[in-house]
């Protein structure tokens, strides 16, 4: 899945997720990656700023940090 966490004009991390069922019958959907989704959404937020204000950091006035 995809869910979105990160702003809408990047590119969404996947992750993997465990969908379990207790002895009542709830439902329940758990993250199964270990949080490494948040790495890959920080790399794309950048590359997305990178991409979006190239002219700015070319001149000096922005600097994207990871």
């Amino acid at each position: 899945m995809k869910p979105f966490r990160t702003f809408v004009e990047v590119s969404q991390p996947a992750s993997d997720y465990i969908l379990r069922l207790n002895d009542k019958g709830n439902v329940a959907l758990y993250e199964a990656d270990g949080g490494s989704w948040q790495l890959e959404a920080i790399e794309n937020i950048a590359e997305y700023f990178k991409q979006e204000l190239e002219d700015e950091m070319n001149l000096g006035n922005i600097h994207v940090l990871r």
